[in-house]
């Protein structure tokens, strides 16, 4: 009924067809090539960060700290604030050796101002103002510790005047008796 298609129309057909497969093809293959490609640098932080995590509570505070500098040097931008938390959290432990506050704060600071997005500025934002409390009653601490020092030097030296008085009475008492 009606016109056959030519040969021509039917070759265009069959290179479009074809075209299209090959095209299919390799945004398939190219897929498969970059997608996981992304996915595995994620996976692996995201390994570092949860053996960093399981480290940080059995008190290994090395290996967690460890982790954490992996994770900010090799993967960049995958868990950046909860590595940084991480780093945090190793820092302020009070049964960390190592612990430093000033370093500790850096941290929390980072996210606070670098990942105002992430769910983690909040409990930050926390232990920025325990952190502040820690380093004033530091202060206040050091404060108390030098007034004492200066108390007990003090203190030994009007024992040694007390002593130096005492002598001092005792010689008078002999000459007042040699005296009578």
């Amino acid at each position: 009924m009606g016109h056959e298609p030519t040969r021509m129309r039917q070759r265009f057909y069959l290179y479009l067809a074809g075209c299209l497969t090959v095209g299919i093809l390799f945004m398939g293959c190219a897929t498969d090539l970059f997608g996981p490609g992304d996915q595995a640098p994620k996976a692996i932080a995201a390994r570092h960060l949860a053996q960093g995590e399981c480290r940080l509570q059995l008190g290994d505070f090395e290996a967690a700290r460890q982790e954490s500098d992996t994770i900010l040097t090799l993967y960049p931008g995958w868990f950046d604030d909860q590595a940084f938390y991480l780093m945090g959290m190793v820092l302020v432990h009070p049964d960390n050796p190592l612990q430093d506050l000033h370093k500790a704060g850096a941290c929390f600071r980072g996210i606070v101002e670098h990942y105002p997005d992430s769910g983690l500025v909040v409990a930050s934002q926390t232990w920025l103002a325990l952190i502040a409390q820690l380093e004033a009653r530091q202060r206040t601490v050091e404060d108390l510790e030098s007034a004492s020092a200066a108390l007990k030097k003090q203190l030994k030296d009007e024992k040694a005047k007390r002593s130096r008085l005492e002598d001092r009475l005792q010689q008078l008492k002999a000459i007042d008796l040699t005296v009578e």
